[in-house]
């Protein structure tokens, strides 16, 4: 018994096996850390881009002509809208698991904005206000700098990176939530959430007196911010 005990501590036999065993939960644990770490960051960066992709394409959109001021129709906002969830993907599914937000900032002018009724605003003369706002998506989210005809004193978006609007123009400022899905464990992660804001003037000059409507194969559902879903209406 004293000969297999001395032989038993001298066996070194099983050390990489028991390393081996001792070393694997914190290498799978670093492993999957970096695997959704990684998933996070890449969805982070696509909602951006689909934040970008809408402002710029809002600011496009519009009825040509070259004896009018570029008209826009209902059909424009849900056409941008449907071609941003095509660009972001059906893994992400952005109007199922998120929110977009579109807000068109403007200076209050009574000629313009008056012109079929005055709003609802403590806006006057001169100010930057949300003239018009459009949202999709379930997930229940408003905006976090204001409503459609709020004033927006110093102008739209987070403190030290506000954007204005132009005499006479328009900048199309949206914001974009997203509820993100763990491949894993949200263990990994401080939240869930991923938000993305992005903002472009308007590119051409648009009546801005209204927003128009087109029936040429019906009456387009209006993308309403008091409605949280996946289609407009």
């Amino acid at each position: 018994m004293k000969r297999f005990f001395g032989s038993l501590r001298k066996d070194a036999g099983g050390v990489a096996l028991t390393e081996f065993a001792l070393a694997t939960p914190l290498v799978l644990m670093a492993g999957l850390w970096g695997m959704e770490t990684a998933n996070f960051a890449i969805t982070q960066m696509k909602i951006s881009q689909t934040a970008l992709h809408i402002a710029d394409n809002m600011a496009r959109v519009g009825d040509s002509s070259v004896l009018t001021n570029r008209k826009l129709y209902e059909n424009d906002i849900n056409d941008v809208l449907a071609g941003a969830h095509m660009q972001a993907g059906q893994t992400l599914d952005i109007f199922e698991n998120g929110r977009v937000i579109v807000s068109s900032l403007e200076v209050f002018d009574d000629s313009v904005h008056c012109k079929n009724g005055c709003p609802t605003t403590s806006a006057t003369e001169g100010d930057q206000f949300i003239s018009w706002q459009r949202c999709r998506g379930k997930k229940v989210h408003d905006s976090a700098f204001g409503q459609q005809n709020a004033e927006q004193t110093g102008g739209m978006g987070p403190t030290g990176a506000r954007v204005t609007a132009e005499a006479n123009g328009a900048t199309i400022f949206v914001e974009v939530f997203y509820e993100y899905e763990p491949v894993f464990t949200d263990a990994f992660l401080s939240t869930k959430e991923i938000s993305a804001i992005a903002s472009f003037p308007l590119r051409h000059e648009r009546d801005r007196t209204e927003i128009y409507t087109r029936t040429d194969f019906g009456t387009p559902a209006v993308s309403r911010c008091d409605v949280y879903s996946a289609t407009p209406g």
